[in-house]
């Protein structure tokens, strides 16, 4: 988590850094690229563990509430992974998650 908040903040400094130059453009976008993608790496690492949590968090919380089969308790878990692992037609996937941020970049060096 701190090295996520680190990167970050490091790519927020890049990005607000002022340059001139076509090669000097070229390289900041390509830091900005570099960072991003480290950026994901640690939260591509750190969904799973966060998806254990919020799983142990519900199971608790529903075995103190009203009583629910297993079987239900499994198929509503089943669809949450598959949403959040990108199984599904809408799932926010890496690709387009690297591109907003991108997109993020660009619009804010200018």
């Amino acid at each position: 988590m701190e090295k996520l908040m680190g990167l970050c903040q490091q790519l927020q400094m890049g990005v607000r850094t002022p340059v001139q130059g076509k090669n000097a453009t070229f390289q900041k976008v390509d830091s900005s690229i570099q960072n991003t993608r480290a950026i994901i790496t640690v939260v591509i690492y750190l969904l799973p563990v966060c998806n254990k949590i919020v799983r142990k968090y519900k199971s608790e919380r529903s075995s103190l509430g009203s009583p629910q089969s297993w079987r239900d308790r499994q198929s509503s878990l089943a669809v949450k992974d598959n949403v959040l692992n990108g199984k599904n037609s809408n799932g926010f996937g890496v690709k387009s998650l690297e591109q907003h941020m991108a997109n993020l970049t660009f619009l804010e060096s200018k």
